[in-house]
């Protein structure tokens, strides 16, 4: 955890220096956003919190006959179901707020919708991997594989930057700094890698 930490920190400063070289006179980042940031951080949490509280569900499902995969899936019905309730809700209201469903029949819409169900697809592949592989880390799996995750998330972000250019034009210590906490990151997955296996009967 504190390798993942120290991975995060080497990236957010990174990012901080590349957007200080071409932005010079741009100010910090108000204490809103930081605070906004560390809260949905937090909060984000609690959604493995659901999943290892739900674990009995999957359990009886396992009695049952079905697989731990297939068993697993169960709690993500239940969890991304009522999840979606108040997600639709507030799309609902921002859409008749700004009166932007129009948007939607653009002529040129259909490269965003299909973007946005690849980015659907995505996440979702994402949860139902995390779902499969957590149950082979052993009892202490959603301990191990939430931070496993998220560094995981948060390395493929970073390389897709560096891929896509964002990182043109930021000077060599920003890029050193960035490649310094992408290399973390990968330290830190190893890390609790061995830390599942050690804790593995």
């Amino acid at each position: 955890v504190f390798a993942f930490l120290a991975g995060v920190r080497l990236c957010g400063a990174a990012g901080r220096m590349r957007d200080a070289a071409k932005a010079p006179s741009r100010r910090g980042a108000p204490l809103a956003g930081y605070l906004f940031a560390a809260g949905s951080g937090i909060m984000s949490a609690v959604f493995n919190i659901g999943y290892a509280l739900a674990l009995p569900i999957r359990d009886a499902g396992e009695r049952l006959g079905h697989s731990a995969f297939a068993a697993t899936n169960c709690i993500w019905l239940l969890m991304l179901a009522a999840g979606s309730i108040p997600n639709i809700a507030f799309c609902a209201r921002l859409l008749r707020k700004n009166t932007s469903v129009k948007l939607f029949a653009e002529p040129n819409s259909g490269k965003a919708w299909g973007l946005s169900a690849l980015m659907g697809l995505l996440w979702g592949g994402s949860i139902f991997l995390y779902g499969a592989a957590t149950p082979l880390l052993g009892d202490i799996g959603p301990s191990v594989g939430w931070p496993l995750s998220l560094a995981a998330a948060l390395l493929v972000a970073n390389l897709m930057g560096l891929i896509l250019g964002e990182w043109r034009g930021a000077g060599p210590e920003a890029a050193g700094k960035m490649r310094l906490g992408i290399l973390t990151l990968l330290g830190a997955i190893v890390l609790c890698a061995a830390s599942a296996r050690l804790g593995a009967p």
